[in-house]
């Protein structure tokens, strides 16, 4: 005979794995609700109710997983058996890979810390020199969704790969100069500075 609460309480248990799973592999390639939204095409609402249902109300559906998987560059039984804990899956593996994947926002935050890291060590401007935590992304100006809507030409290159690497890096040491000849980074947003080149 079913035990419709036991499975219901299974369910709820793992769309809360799967939650917490998500949310990771968002953070590790540089995506939000809003971001997340605009790729898999479903509403910002839709997936916040998702993302922050409670008490067994909003669980994951197929559909959604498959999309947040496509988006994520991962497939759903990977995130399954990360959301179960199953033995083997390393969330920090799938996250770097996420991370690192190019084209990413992630990837981006990466290459934009290294020329700023640069710039700071050649130039002796330490205030330029990146901060754990991430505040610099404020000052400067420079997250991932602030360079896409401000400098989407760039953003359109960089995403698509029509731009090597060292093309990317030449491109983001180029913009850091730009600001550094119109006052610096502190009084032009490295976004207007990228879509100035």
């Amino acid at each position: 005979m079913r035990q419709p609460s036991q499975d219901e309480e299974a369910a709820r248990i793992l769309s809360a794995g799967i939650t917490a799973t998500v949310k990771s592999l968002m953070t590790a390639a540089g995506h939000n609700i809003t971001t997340l939204s605009e790729a898999t095409g479903y509403s910002r609402v839709r997936i916040s109710q998702v993302m922050n249902g409670h008490a067994g109300k909003n669980l994951w559906h197929l559909s959604m997983l498959c999309a947040v998987s496509r988006v994520l560059q991962t497939s759903v039984a990977e995130i399954v058996r990360l959301a179960t804990g199953e033995p083997g899956a390393s969330l920090e593996t799938v996250m770097e890979r996420v991370a690192t994947e190019p084209g990413s926002p992630e990837r981006l935050r990466v290459l934009i810390a290294r020329m700023l890291s640069l710039y700071a060590l050649m130039y002796a401007k330490p205030g330029y020199e990146p901060d754990a935590e991430g505040a610099y992304e404020q000052k400067f100006r420079c997250t991932p969704l602030e360079v896409k809507l401000g400098a989407p030409d760039f953003w359109t290159a960089f995403r698509s790969g029509s731009l090597s690497e060292n093309e990317v890096l030449t491109t983001l040491w180029r913009a850091i100069e730009y600001a550094e000849h119109a006052g610096g980074l502190e009084t032009m947003p490295f976004w207007v500075a990228l879509k100035s080149l």
